[in-house]
């Protein structure tokens, strides 16, 4: 390499000036791109995320699915009400008819022993 007349010598603060500039400008370039490659993967994490909670909202129940559901409760209530109503009758029946053979067979037991 030939010295060019017009270029004077570097002195050694000069150097060390100028290369902490340098360093200074490189340092903030690779803190950006690790700011940036941070933002990707909190980006990445977020759609992430995203992603699970639409699953989980596809298996969620709509306000029709719970109408649905309450419908079909209130109708076996409904149904069971209807068997207990119907076995109350029946056995108010029986009963009136159950007390009718007390009373005749108690007759034809006074009837027989005399």
């Amino acid at each position: 390499m030939k010295n060019k007349k017009s270029d004077p010598p570097v002195t050694r603060s000069e150097f060390l000036k100028e290369t902490g500039s340098i360093r200074e400008l490189v340092s903030e370039e690779t803190g950006s791109i690790r700011r940036e490659m941070a933002t990707k993967q909190d980006f990445n994490k977020l759609a992430n995320e995203i992603v699970k909670i639409q699953t989980d909202m596809k298996t969620m129940a709509t306000k029709e699915d719970i109408r649905q559901e309450i419908g079909k409760v209130l109708n076996a209530i409904d149904t069971f009400a209807q068997k207990s109503e119907n076995y109350d009758r029946k056995a108010v029946f029986h009963d009136s008819r159950i007390n009718d053979h007390e009373e005749r067979i108690t007759h034809l037991e006074k009837t027989v022993i005399k």
